[in-house]
């Protein structure tokens, strides 16, 4: 039986990587899903709205993109998926795996609420839940990424990164500015950056970023430097 697999996409090194993988391990994907939040995406991802961009890097890997939009300020993961299944899953697919990116610390979490209710709601659907993070830690991910020829830029960074890392390709050399900040005690995880991908086995053409901007964010819950892209191409 032929295996299917959908995923959500923020185009950064991890969802890109679930994809890749789901790819490699012989999934067939008929759609991903990313979020838009509009006006208040920065305020809740810490990352800038890149829509175009990831439409683009969607039909480039010849995957059908759908957009959840919402304005309130919360992360309506559950209610996407309820939608998600209902419009795209339910009489269609008997059998369905969600490829997720978003646990690093999925065994730490399990006993989350948020965790908790995610889970239940796949059982429930009669989705299957897979990570292709599978509790790796940061840099660990990053190397996997690199192996599998997955490249990014660092498009935003909280206020324990040095700003200097915004807009720089992720190579060895911020791994061990990663492992020298951990060994100072400024503790660096896949929360405090993130990132876009400029070039992949699985995309056909590479991301040139040609004009960009620093905005930033503070407020209660994080105080971010965002790299807010204004032009760019794929060559």
């Amino acid at each position: 039986m032929q295996k299917i697999a959908f995923s959500n996409y923020s185009g950064g090194k991890d969802s890109h990587y679930s994809i890749y993988k789901a790819l490699k391990e012989g999934y067939s994907i008929p759609f991903i899903f990313t979020f838009n939040a509009g006006k208040i995406h920065h305020k809740i991802f810490n990352d800038s709205l890149k829509i175009k961009i990831l439409k683009e890097q969607s039909r480039l890997m010849g995957i059908r993109m759908i957009e959840y939009k919402f304005e309130d300020y919360k992360i309506p993961f559950i209610d996407a998926i309820k939608e998600i299944h209902r419009k795209e899953i339910k009489g269609k697919f008997k059998k369905i795996t969600f490829y997720s990116s978003m646990d690093y610390e999925i065994r730490e979490k399990k006993d989350s609420l948020l965790i908790r209710d995610i889970l239940s709601l796949f059982k429930k659907l009669n989705i299957k839940y897979k990570s292709a993070v599978k509790g790796k830690t940061t840099t660990e991910m990053i190397k996997d990424s690199l192996k599998a020829g997955i490249y990014f830029i660092i498009t935003a960074v909280e206020k324990n990164i040095d700003i200097n890392w915004l807009a720089k390709e992720v190579d060895e050399n911020f791994i061990n500015y990663i492992n020298r900040e951990n060994a100072k005690g400024n503790h660096i995880d896949a929360n405090d950056f993130q990132t876009l991908v400029i070039k992949s086995p699985i995309i056909k053409k590479k991301l040139k970023i040609e004009s960009w901007e620093i905005v930033s964010e503070k407020d209660d819950t994080t105080s971010s430097k965002i790299m807010k892209i204004k032009r760019f191409k794929f060559i």
